[in-house]
């Protein structure tokens, strides 16, 4: 078994899988409730934003943690019991 997924830096552990899978199984309303507070943070870090400088480390950094929570909201969407 692997160790981790790698969800564009997002690295999840067996454990967090399983984890996830349980949600999924058992409780979706609170896959559901992750999935929008993991949204609600990418958009914060996106409004925090003036403008995309990409010489700015820390605007650097803003984008690859949009990006790995947009990945790890799609993985779990992906999931998600419609």
């Amino acid at each position: 078994m692997k160790d981790s997924i790698n969800l564009g830096g997002v690295h999840l552990t067996p454990h967090a899988l399983k984890a996830i899978q349980n949600l999924q199984e058992n409780d979706n309303e609170a896959l559901q409730e992750h999935i929008n507070r993991l949204s609600n943070v990418a958009t914060w870090i996106g409004k925090d934003l003036d403008g995309f400088d990409p010489a700015c480390t820390d605007d650097q950094e803003a984008i690859r943690s949009i990006v790995s929570i947009s990945n790890t909201v799609a993985f779990l969407k992906s999931l998600a019991v419609k």
